[in-house]
Parts: structure tokens; sequence; C-alpha cells
């Protein structure tokens, strides 16, 4: 079953692809409102239709502005049903946001103050509505039961975690979900991948010493063909790194992966 967050990163997905081996498609989140007025259970819908598969969607905010509303509306027939289809997810696409003001829709969906009060409780990303600290782990905090939608520990359950991201000021939210373990697979661009890269502190190798009890390991392959400076570039100490991470990865048994694009979905270059 494949799963399909909202983010505003994912909206032209149901455009670029292709026709898929029939799966099921679960919706993961409730939405948020976008300017463009898009309908937040489209994407669900063109994909399972792309797939011959069932669509588990539903109609619900992804914010709600206390928890009791939140717990009600769970109980409501086809959101339950999507919820509980999360642990049949064996890949799931999601966004990733930043907690600052125009990098995270859910950030941008609280006001200020519960914003900073947030931030103070360690929070520095979010993807899916799961908000994680700067290593990655997940954060329990007063929002957590406002929000409609897959859990931490549910999301950390499914195989392969697809994300989707741009801008480089989502660097260290989106390193971070990596060394949480949550995404296993990054569809990003150019400079994203390049930021990742060049701090050590992002690299593959500090993962490997700083979470090795829990580390899901993403190897980055970088096309030398599209980026043939810049891998010429890299310090020696980075490409030990990604030794390094991809000897965890074997070890792991899990196959990830870094794809590199100049536009947000289009002709990618997988390394």
């Amino acid at each position: 079953m494949l799963g399909l967050s909202w983010a505003r990163s994912l909206m032209p997905m149901r455009a670029a692809l292709p026709r898929l081996p029939r799966c099921d498609v679960a919706q993961l989140t409730g939405s948020l409102t976008l300017p463009s007025g898009a309908s937040p259970i489209e994407p669900v819908r063109d994909v399972a239709r792309r797939s011959d598969g069932e669509a588990f969607d539903f109609y619900a905010p992804m914010v709600l502005p206390d928890a009791g509303t939140a717990r009600v509306l769970r109980t409501q027939p086809e959101i339950a049903r999507a919820i509980a289809a999360c642990p049949r997810v064996t890949k799931a696409v999601v966004g990733i946001g930043a907690w600052a003001p125009g990098l995270s829709t859910v950030a941008d969906a609280v006001d200020a103050d519960e914003r900073r009060m947030l931030h103070a409780l360690g929070v520095r990303g979010e993807l899916s509505g799961v908000q994680y600290d700067a290593d990655g782990r997940a954060v329990i905090t007063p929002l957590t039961d406002r929000l409609i939608g897959i859990d931490a520990a549910a999301l950390h359950a499914v195989p392969e975690v697809i994300a989707i991201a741009y801008d480089a000021a989502k660097a260290e939210a989106v390193a971070a979900a990596i060394r949480g373990g949550f995404v296993t697979s990054l569809v990003t661009h150019r400079t994203m991948g390049l930021a990742l890269l060049r701090d050590p502190a992002r690299s593959s190798a500090a993962r490997v010493q700083r979470r090795g009890r829990r580390l899901r390991p993403v190897a980055v392959r970088m096309a030398e063909a599209e980026l043939p400076a810049a891998a010429a570039a890299l310090p020696r100490r980075l490409r030990a790194s990604r030794r390094a991470a991809e000897q965890g990865h074997r070890r792991a048994g899990r196959s990830s992966r870094v794809v590199l694009s100049n536009r947000a979905w289009g002709a990618e270059q997988r390394a």
C-alpha cells in the first residue's frame, strides 16, 4: 500500500506520475489550506486511479483547535478507516517542513506564540505533522493531540519513506529527519543535496557515530555525471562519510538513496 501525506511539495506529483502497478493508496494526514485552493484528496484519488487501487481518503483539517475536537473527528468512519490502514503502508511519500514561518505549513497553521513555545520544547522540523528535534527524535507536544494523521510510531514502521523537500533553508530539518530514521529516500534539488553533503555535522558518518543503536543510514549517492564539479570538489572526509554510510547501510540491509533534481518532479537523475 502507498501512503501520501498532505504537503505542498507533493501537489505536482499526480501530474508527473505514469501508470503504476496495482496498489491501494492511503491518505496519511488531514489537509491545510493552499492559496491555489487545490483539493487535499485529489492526489490520493488520482494516484489510486493510476494504479487501479482503492483510495482510503477523507476530508478533514490537519490541525484542529483543540484535542477534544480532534479525538471526535478520528472516530468518523472515513478518517478511522484511513488511519487504520496506516500499518499496511509499505511506501510513504511525505514532505518535510522546518519549524519556521514559511518553511512548514504546520508551523504556519499555529500562531507565533505557539510556534515559539513548540520551538522551546525542542521542535525543529515536522513531516506529516510528526514533530521532531534536532537529532530526529519525535517530540510529543500539546499540538500532537490536535493533529489528524499518522503518528510517529506508525511512520517509523513504514519500510520506505520517500521525502520530497526543496529550499536549502530546510537543510537542518531534512538532516534531522534522516538522522531520526524517518526518511529512507530523499527527492531534492542540487542546492539541498550539496548543503547536506558539505556540512560534516549532517554527514552520513556523523549519523553512524551518533545514532548507531537506532540508525537507519541513508547512503548519499550523488550522480557525478550530473554534478561533476561538485563531486570533484567533495572533501575527502565526505567521501569517507559516504563509504561509512554505505557500509552501515549494507549491515542494516536497508536500501536508501538521494535523488537530485533541478525540479521538484521531472527529469530526475538517480545515482
